[in-house]
């Protein structure tokens, strides 16, 4: 079974690997008649792309063609792999919200670990990704999503779990 954890981590990767495409290549979208033809093959090539280098089962193109239902093909996969690995510069590990809620979680003092530790990372992460679905957050930096996602989380808690 696939941890919450990993869905977080690359459900991010994926939507930052489809932004920065988008961003160098809007025109392809724009000018093409079939521009839901090439969104939806550049946001499965994506996730392919994130579960490649974030997962540590890999996964098959053609387990992705069967999921498109024949609308897209492992050549088309293929080409706007090369085409997005070319866009982004081989950026393949943006930070994200869920990396950076660790790394403040290990500044959290040992006092509050012991009482409330993995329930905070565990609200920190959730509220998270509720801003990664939200596209008021789109242009927000991952460090202070994170970082809200951790203040919300130990206010919600405070008020559920005295904090010393």
């Amino acid at each position: 079974m696939v941890s919450r954890e990993a869905v977080s981590r690359v459900s991010g990767v994926n939507l930052v690997i489809v932004d920065d495409f988008l961003l160098m290549y809007f025109w392809l979208f724009t000018i093409r008649s079939d521009s839901a033809f090439a969104y939806k093959l550049a946001s499965i090539t994506a996730l392919y792309i994130a579960l490649k280098v974030h997962n540590r089962k890999t996964i098959q193109t053609s387990t992705l063609d069967s999921l498109s239902k024949g609308e897209i093909t492992v050549n088309d996969i293929v080409a706007m792999e090369t085409l997005m690995l070319k866009a982004i510069s081989f950026h393949l590990c943006p930070p994200t919200s869920y990396a950076f809620i660790g790394a403040f979680y290990a500044c959290v003092p040992a006092v509050m670990k012991e009482r409330i530790g993995p329930y905070l990372m565990h609200q920190a992460i959730y509220m998270a990704e509720l801003a990664v679905m939200d596209i008021d957050f789109k242009n927000t930096r991952p460090s202070l999503i994170a970082f809200g996602a951790m203040l919300n989380a130990i206010d919600h808690l405070d008020a559920e779990i005295p904090i010393p």
